[in-house]
Order: structure tokens, then C-alpha cells, then sequence
């Protein structure tokens, strides 16, 4: 069974007739892959086009292409064969086809050395703060015993941070052996109306990020879309078909779809893992006291059995050398200066019961 279905890799497919100018839109737009696959009238892959390409006035993908491209058969072993080419040669991405030459995957640099991947390996993919997000939550689970996870994306809008999420918890599930779900949550209707101080008026504005929701799934291989109300639909996503959470990223911008989701931490242990690794996006220094991060202070006053730390808006346990790294040797969670990595934070869940290290 492919992972891809084809809705996903037809996007990176256009026909050697087709206009030059739309391939170079396509790698200069998407955040995974950085490559256009030119196939002939019969569907069959006769060139590539990566960002090496892009120079000349071509007029068509087919005069833009190379035609002399790295490509791997599906049935073969993909990622033993992808390190060798590598290893030897400057392409980012490799097609992958059948035995009729029609494309069915792509495989990139980043998923073949994924196996590697250190602070250090990050500098290269796109939106890194999450690459270390599913790959902190898998490794988590993978040492306390779960063969299941749950990561979560609040706030999809254009659907770009959904799919490098689904795209990491792919290749850190074939790392580790975690089958690991991805949950997107959002309206499609953009920012609700915000109203009061607690939202901050002052910075956003109703309707904003609005998007397609069926456009949007398309380009989706495996994540589930969760439509509706954040407000609404948090309270009732935990069940037991639910794998335990153990990432959620938080991109709602205003103060009550945030305090919402938080609500939802309080559910039962089964629910989480005792580390849940947070990335709040709109954290800022001038709404300290508004919006996600208000609901961050507001959680924790209220709560004694668990905490996000830290707490405040310019620290980060994954920006320093911290006891929960030191004690539990979680190689996702190292340093790293980037603005992101200092808007992660990790939900502590003192009672759970396996949070002992034992």
C-alpha cells in the first residue's frame, strides 16, 4: 500500500507542453519537495526540474527539464538506494516510479538521513521547530512503552504546516516503529470576530486565514482533518480511538480558541503521553498578557497536577541544556538559538503514571 495517494504526487506532475513559468511557481512554493516530475503524453516521467533548473527563458517544462535524472523503482529497497545517490550527487529529490516509468512517490534528501537527524541535521527542512516536535513526542513514546501517538496541528489555515507534520510523523514512525496519527483542527472560516482586550483586537482581524477545506485534503496523504469551532470540536475529540497525544502545535492566534485547547489537556492521563511537546506560533513579546500566551499563564495558575513550561515568552527548555534532556537523553530536545525553537514548550504531567524514568 503507498503511502502517497496520487491526489498528493500529482501536484508535482505537469506535462512537457506545459508552461515553464507554473514549474518554477511549484518549487518555489511548496515546503517539502523542490522538484517538478515532466511526463510525456503517455503519463511516463522523462524529466525533472529542481531549483538547478531555474535559469533561461524556457518556454516550456519540457526545454526546462533535465532529462539525464536519478529515479528508483517502487518495488525497490528506496532508502538504501536513495543514501547511495546521495551521497555521490547534488539532487534534493528523487522521483519514484513503476515499472512503466509512471511516477508514484517522491523521496527526499532529508527523509533518507532522518535516521541521523541531530539539532544539527535541521538547518536544511523547512519549519525545523516541528521536525522537533513529532520527533521529540516519537521518541518519548518510544521509550515509555507506546506503540501509538497522537500529534495534533490547531489552526491549518493554507494546510502547509499540516503537511510537513504528516510528512516528519512518516518518517519518524518508520524510524522508531511509533505508528503515529495526525489530527489537524480548523473552521476554514478564518479568525472569528475578536473580541475583548484578551484577544487582541489591536492584532488581528475577523476572517483572516481563511481557506478551502477540500482543497486543502487533497494535498493530504494520511492526516485527518477535524472541521468545525476549535471551541467546539476540542471537547469532544478525546476517546478511546484516540492514540495518546503527544504533540500539538498552536496556531490560533487569539485567546479563547487557545484557552480551549488547553482545556482539553485536562482530560484523562490515558489521553497523553506524560510529556506532551508544545509549539505555540503567536507567542510575542507585546501580548504578553493577551492571547496565547495569557492562556498559558491563565492554565497554569489554575492548575497543580501539571504545567507548561516555560512559562514565559523568551525562554525555551529546547533553547538550553535542561534537566529534562540531561535526565531522559531525548536527542530532539537540544540546543538551538532560532526564534521557533524558543516558541516550544513542554506540558508536564506530574501524576501520570509513567512519568517516573524508571
Amino acid at each position: 500500500m503507498e503511502i502517497y495517494p496520487p491526489d498528493f504526487v500529482a501536484y508535482f506532475v505537469m506535462h512537457e507542453n506545459d508552461s515553464y513559468y507554473e514549474a518554477a511557481y511549484k518549487i518555489s512554493r511548496h515546503n517539502q519537495f523542490h522538484i517538478v516530475l515532466v511526463v510525456d503524453d503517455y503519463g511516463k516521467l522523462v524529466g525533472i526540474i529542481t531549483k538547478n533548473e531555474l535559469r533561461g527563458y524556457p518556454k516550456t517544462a519540457g526545454e526546462a527539464c533535465n532529462r539525464k535524472f536519478p529515479f528508483i523503482y517502487k518495488q525497490q529497497d528506496r532508502y538504501a538506494i536513495a543514501a547511495k545517490m546521495f551521497a555521490e550527487d547534488i539532487f534534493d529529490d528523487i522521483p519514484i516510479v513503476d515499472d512503466d516509468m509512471h511516477p508514484v512517490d517522491i523521496l527526499s534528501r532529508f527523509q533518507v538521513f532522518i535516521r541521523h537527524a541531530t539539532f544539527g541535521n535541521y538547518v536544511a527542512c523547512d519549519r525545523p521547530h516541528y521536525a522537533k516536535l513529532v520527533g521529540a513526542a516519537v521518541w518519548e513514546a518510544k521509550n515509555k512503552g507506546y506503540d501509538s501517538i497522537s500529534v495534533i496541528e490547531f489552526g491549518v489555515a493554507g494546510g502547509a504546516g499540516l503537511r510537513l507534520m504528516e510528512f516528519y510523523a512518516i518518517e519518524f514512525e518508520r524510524l522508531y516503529g511509533v505508528k503515529v496519527d495526525v489530527y489537524g483542527f480548523d473552521s476554514g472560516e478564518g479568525l472569528f470576530e475578536p473580541i475583548g482586550y484578551r484577544n487582541a483586537p489591536q492584532s488581528w482581524s475577523t476572517g483572516w486565514f481563511q481557506f478551502d477545506i477540500d482543497k486543502v485534503q487533497r494535498t493530504l496523504r494520511r492526516a485527518k482533518l477535524v472541521v468545525g469551532d476549535i471551541c467546539q470540536t476540542s471537547k469532544s475529540f478525546l476517546t478511546d480511538d484516540i492514540a495518546p497525544i503527544g504533540a500539538i502545535a498552536v496556531d490560533v492566534d487569539t485567546y479563547d480558541p487557545t484557552v480551549a485547547i488547553l482545556d482539553m489537556l485536562l482530560g484523562a492521563d490515558k489521553y497523553f503521553l506524560p510529556l506532551v511537546y508544545m509549539y505555540f506560533d503567536d507567542i510575542m513579546a507585546d501580548l504578553e498578557f493577551q492571547c496565547e500566551t495569557l492562556a498559558i499563564k491563565d492554565f497554569n495558575a489554575k492548575q497543580n497536577l501539571m504545567k507548561i513550561s516555560p512559562e514565559g515568552w523568551n525562554l525555551s527548555p529546547h533553547g538550553c541544556w535542561t534537566s529534562s534532556s540531561a535526565l531522559t537523553d531525548n536527542p530532539y530536545i537540544c540546543s538551538d538559538d532560532s526564534e521557533e525553537m524558543k516558541l516550544m514548550k513542554t506540558l508536564v504531567r506530574f501524576n501520570h503514571s509513567r512519568i517516573s524514568l524508571k
